[in-house]
């Protein structure tokens, strides 16, 4: 689902997106580091996920973006949280609507995709804060971990 929002200036776009908490046997999180120079928060962490497709249901979404981003398949747990944020590229305002779903996955040996981040990370309620990570993400990481 995509909305289109026109103003006089610009394009801008709100988006629906799914985001995956993929939690480890050790009560740690996935994060990866945004490797798009092009839109705001680039070099920062988030959870894998990404858009959903006009027409694609919010579980094949979040299945398909999580094999994109690394390589891997997920079994989609139950949902956490509902969170928005807004990011720029060049003049461009895009809004998000995030669904966070925890997921698991079978197998650990994890293949990033070099075009959807740079790197991946596991981070637990005690380093977090040492991370740049994206926010609604963080707050909603940090809620998740200390239930």
């Amino acid at each position: 689902f995509c909305l289109v929002l026109r103003d006089m200036n610009n394009e801008d776009i709100q988006y629906v997106a799914v985001k995956a908490l993929i939690a480890d046997k050790d009560n740690r999180i996935l994060l990866l580091k945004q490797s798009d120079n092009t839109i705001s928060g680039d070099n920062k962490y988030h959870p894998p996920g990404g858009i959903i497709e006009l027409g694609e249901s919010v579980e094949s979404a979040l299945h398909r973006e999580i094999v994109e981003e690394i390589g891997v398949n997920a079994n989609i747990v139950r949902l956490v949280n509902i969170g928005e944020w807004t990011a720029k590229r060049n003049n461009q305002t895009m809004h998000f609507i995030g669904i966070f779903y925890l997921c698991t996955i079978d197998d650990y040996e994890l293949k990033i995709q070099q075009s959807e981040a740079s790197s991946a990370l596991w981070v637990s309620l005690d380093n977090i804060d040492g991370y740049e990570v994206l926010e609604p993400s963080k707050r909603i990481i940090k809620e998740f971990l200390a239930q």
